[in-house]
């Protein structure tokens, strides 16, 4: 029986599948198997998964019952076919340090752990090609580093954690006795399944070393660009919800909760697809109304504070040209960090005022091509706006030219005549 089962779902990652066997092979732990769970890839990537399992006895390869079943399925068929005492998840396109698995290992069954907890560093390329982006695992547990500790002990930080799988192992027993699943048929699954696993779990473990590499920006990926997909994080958000609920009611972190679920739906507005986009917002401005109604809006940052101001009071195409601006200057307002928020704010409100009529144009857009994504008909209708605007000068300056001329023939005529 392996000491560590990882299960990795599949799906049409060719390009980067060998990238994450690669990582694993190099593993100091050697005692582990591999459950690829193929979810209908039709890129060569099966028949890649194929040949690693005929060629190394610790890979095995099963597939799901129809295709694109989404990571939930696939990852809950791997479990149900696990031997490891610990399971541990990857993704086809990450990787993991060499230590990862090992220091996990060592730091669970050193203090009876149920979950031991690694950090995060995310990359696009290569790993080491980004900066500070540990997903708040190291600023907010570092302290504890082989320490034994229960979530409680984390208060409402514990939400400024990134809900993620695959920096962790768990003791497999650990989840079949409380029937820890992923919910199967929607995205974001992961965000139930760690707030389940951190909450049920009697004892938690940090082991502040070898990261795992999280990859960003690839297209395909559910994070990246606008999907109807997106949509799924506010069943997600709202079954987490439910849960802490009925199970730690008097727990902080559920008091403060609709502050993580304002900021997580805020955070993928820009995500969303054209014809989901209304009930989206519906959605964020009702969680908006939640943080302002438990007087917990100190709570958010000063640039959450403005959008939930904004989404109060704006309509939801206000609210999504807003934001787009509001993207595009949001490193010159992190960069003048002296400057007055307030002013920043009545500049931008100003400036929506003064392209108001592109709003006119957008949903003229959205009627008629209901498939495109909603940002590019804003775009386009605020390129047709100055374009148009430009025009209309144009032709005012023609017409001012024109009209001069006229009135000069006409003075040399009454002059003439006179």
């Amino acid at each position: 029986m392996p000491a560590v089962s990882v299960i990795m779902p599949v799906f049409n990652t060719i390009e980067h599948i060998e990238f994450a066997l690669d990582s694993l092979f190099v593993s100091t732990l050697e005692d582990f198997e591999l459950i690829c769970v193929d979810d209908g890839s039709e890129d060569g990537s099966k028949e890649l998964l194929e040949r690693a399992a005929g060629s190394d006895d610790r890979v095995h390869l099963i597939e799901t019952p129809r295709p694109r079943s989404g990571p939930g399925l696939a990852r809950n068929l791997g479990l149900r076919v696990a031997q490891g005492d610990f399971i541990a998840y990857l993704d086809s396109d990450d990787s993991l340090a060499p230590e990862m698995l090992k220091e996990l290992l060592s730091a669970a069954t050193s203090c009876g752990a149920e979950v031991a907890i690694g950090p995060i560093e995310k990359f696009i390329i290569e790993p080491g090609d980004l900066r500070n982006q540990d997903c708040g695992y190291r600023r907010i547990l570092k302290h504890l580093d082989g320490q034994p500790f229960q979530v409680g002990e984390l208060g409402k930080s514990v939400l400024d954690l990134r809900f993620a799988v695959w920096n962790k192992i768990y003791r497999r027993d650990f989840l079949l006795k409380h029937s820890i699943l992923f919910p199967e048929g929607v995205f974001y699954e992961d965000l139930y399944f760690t707030y389940r696993c951190l909450f049920e779990a009697e004892t938690l473990v940090y082991a502040n070393s070898a990261p795992y590499f999280n990859r960003k920006e690839r297209i395909g990926a559910t994070t990246f660009g606008q999907s109807s997909r997106t949509f799924d994080i506010i069943s997600q958000l709202n079954a987490t919800e439910k849960y802490l609920a009925n199970n730690w009611p008097e727990s902080e972190v559920t008091n403060y909760f609709p502050v993580m679920k304002f900021r997580k739906l805020c955070s993928h507005f820009h995500k969303v697809s054209t014809a989901q986009v209304f009930e989206y917002f519906a959605a964020l401005r009702e969680s908006a109304a939640v943080v302002d109604m438990k007087k917990l809006t100190s709570e958010l940052s000063d640039r959450n504070q403005v959008r939930m101001q904004h989404c109060l009071t704006m309509n939801w195409l206000e609210f999504a040209t807003w934001s787009l601006w509001d993207s595009e200057n949001r490193r010159e307002i992190v960069s003048r960090r002296g400057a007055n928020r307030q002013d920043e704010v009545r500049r931008l409100r100003s400036r929506l005022e003064k392209e108001v009529r592109a709003r006119e144009f957008a949903e003229k857009q959205l009627t008629h091509c209901s498939e495109r994504p909603w940002r590019f008909a804003l775009r386009k209708s605020a390129r047709t706006l100055k374009q148009r605007n430009a025009f209309a000068r144009v032709l005012i300056g023609l017409g001012v030219t024109v009209t001069r001329i006229v009135r000069r023939v006409l003075q040399f005529r009454i002059v003439g005549i006179g």
